[in-house]
């Protein structure tokens, strides 16, 4: 069963704290689906070097606190309160979930193709915090990717900077 990617629909309107919480309430299903024997406790926000306009925002999400207003994302945000954090510390992220979501932007070239500049140096980041991790992680791209690109270079460039393999480790 695929997770999914969010549409682009699902982007520009709800915004990252609510498809990460969705993705959350998605995740528990699964896992009670298929009798994984685990629960999804924590979902942690990690933005690095976010723009100043966004601390706000961060501070909003570590307080519970909806930044605008979506039916049923205050409800969501009170249910998952204790569980949802934000912070600009890649490794304290890493170290403290044992999934990260990659959202980050990918912009469209005249061609039509989109950039992995930026999911590429977020599993850069990544994998440097991931070669000190003993535990499993996993990486979810939700990015929006031409297709090929996350067995291809993402791949590469997470397995290069952890010294581990993507299917494996």
């Amino acid at each position: 069963e695929v997770l999914g990617d969010p549409t682009i629909n699902e982007v520009l309107t709800i915004g990252r704290t609510e498809i990460i919480i969705k993705r959350m309430a998605k995740l528990e299903e699964m896992a009670e689906k298929y009798q994984l024997g685990i629960k999804v406790d924590q979902v942690i926000l990690q933005d690095v070097n976010p723009p100043a306009s966004v601390k706000p925002a961060f501070d909003a999400v570590n307080q519970a606190q909806a930044t605008s207003y979506e039916p049923g994302l205050q409800r969501m945000m009170d249910h998952a309160s204790g569980n949802l954090r934000a912070t600009q510390d890649v490794t304290d992220a890493v170290l403290s979930s044992d999934i990260t979501f990659v959202v980050v932007p990918t912009p469209s070239g005249k061609d039509g193709t989109f950039s992995n500049e930026y999911v590429i140096a977020a599993c850069k980041s990544l994998g440097q915090v991931i070669k000190t991790k003993d535990a499993y992680h996993v990486i979810v791209i939700v990015s929006t990717v031409m297709p090929g690109s996350t067995e291809g270079s993402i791949c590469e460039a997470l397995e290069l900077a952890s010294g581990k393999s993507c299917t494996v480790d």
